[in-house]
């Protein structure tokens, strides 16, 4: 805006005030370059506050326009005269850059620097955006990873509003924490985005919040993310099905859902006994699907006394007192539970009997009498779960003689 302190001469070009810019030696475009800006209107009236947007430059002539060159330092002089024909240098800046280019994003990095990194729940991670030139916020800025896949909730940094002009700067820090189920194999930035404005010195704002090709946070560094913590995936048994007695042996198995490192036993007790069970170590393998996982195994063997007439279970689970599990990221788990559908009696059918059948009687289906010989007379025999117990189908082996 320009408002002089006394009406300036307006009668002809003999004493036109102007403003020139001429573009400084160092300037990377425009070196040498003058632009004139000739007063007109009421910008030669005194008390006037004449604000003036989108001024045509021209050379000297006052004819021939001369458009300002984007990115050029000018030096700014204004000259005036009053209507007495007195010359005032009214106006002297040096070094002012003119600007018309929106701010952008320049690139994405880290101060965790380019070598490998993993990083598990609950670490942080710096993450630092540059951009174009010095700019301010009026909001914050919000930067998204893409930790998640279609379902889940993305990982944010979020940095905070910085408005003021003292502030302005061209690179801003935020930090990204890895939340529950987060995982990346090459973390990297989804958006940029702010619910407010972001400006350069010159008042251009950001329009485009795009991030250029090779300058995303995956070009600088390579960051693992793994917030997924590993868990019991299914309990198993070989073999899985039948009936078990006495001395017989059964594998059971927990499977985690990943590579783990097993501190302390994995204890339990079975429906068929109250004895307790302990896996004390794990070894690397192969889930169905080929991923690689850890399990560990016990074998069961039925003593005497043991049952289980429906089904064997788990009955109780848990780490021994300091036990956990952790897996190469050094997420730390310290509870366990049996998994939904992946229990133990989910995948096998199992049952466990220890006392020996014993025959409750012998009968027939004949009438009492006399028979001659070669008469044939058909026998039943009916075994009983052990002498107080009830009627116990059998299978039998070889062959037997009723004397």
């Amino acid at each position: 805006s320009l408002q002089p302190d006394e009406n300036l001469y307006s009668a002809d070009a003999t004493y036109k005030s102007y403003i020139k810019l001429t573009g400084r030696d160092s300037s990377p475009v425009d070196a040498g370059g003058v632009h004139y800006y000739y007063l007109s209107g009421d910008a030669l009236s005194t008390g006037s506050n004449t604000s003036v947007s989108n001024p045509t430059f021209y050379l000297e002539n006052g004819s021939t326009e001369a458009a300002l060159v984007d990115g050029a330092e000018y030096d700014v002089d204004g000259y005036i005269y009053d209507l007495a024909g007195n010359l005032y240098h009214a106006i002297n800046v040096d070094d002012q850059t003119y600007d018309v280019t929106n701010p952008t994003i320049r690139k994405i990095i880290t101060t965790l620097g380019a070598s490998s990194v993993t990083k598990k729940k609950d670490d942080n991670v710096n993450i630092r955006v540059y951009f174009s030139e010095d700019v301010t916020a009026d909001g914050a800025v919000t930067v998204t990873l893409d930790t998640q896949d279609d379902s889940g909730v993305d990982g944010t940094a979020v940095i905070s509003a910085w408005p003021n002009d003292n502030d302005a700067t061209n690179v801003k820090d935020g930090t990204y924490t890895v939340g529950a189920d987060d995982a990346s194999g090459d973390l990297t930035v989804f958006s940029i985005a702010t619910a407010s404005t972001i400006s350069d010195r010159s008042g251009n704002n950001m329009s485009s919040f795009s991030i250029p090709a090779d300058s995303n946070l995956a070009d600088y560094a390579a960051i693992l993310v793994d917030g997924v913590m590993p868990y019991l995936t299914k309990m198993t048994a070989d073999p899985n099905s039948g009936a078990l007695s006495l001395s017989e042996t059964t594998t059971i198995t927990a499977e985690f859902s990943e590579l783990v490192t097993l501190t302390g036993t994995v204890d339990f007790v079975l429906s068929s006994n109250t004895r307790p069970y302990s896996i004390n170590s794990v070894a690397d393998g192969l889930d169905a699907n080929s991923n690689p996982v850890s399990q560990g195994s016990i074998d069961y063997t039925v003593q005497a006394g043991d049952l289980e007439a429906s089904v064997l279970s788990i009955s109780s689970l848990d780490f021994s007192a300091g036990g956990k599990i952790v897996d190469a990221a050094g997420n730390e788990v310290t509870s366990i539970s049996q998994p939904g559908n992946q229990e133990l009696r989910d995948n096998a059918s199992l049952t466990v009997e220890t006392v020996a059948p014993v025959i409750g009687s012998i009968t027939t289906t004949y009438a009492t009498g006399v028979y001659g010989q070669g008469a044939e007379i058909p026998v039943t025999l009916n075994f009983l779960n052990g002498a107080a117990g009830s009627a116990e189908d059998v299978a039998l082996t070889g062959t037997g003689t009723i004397n």
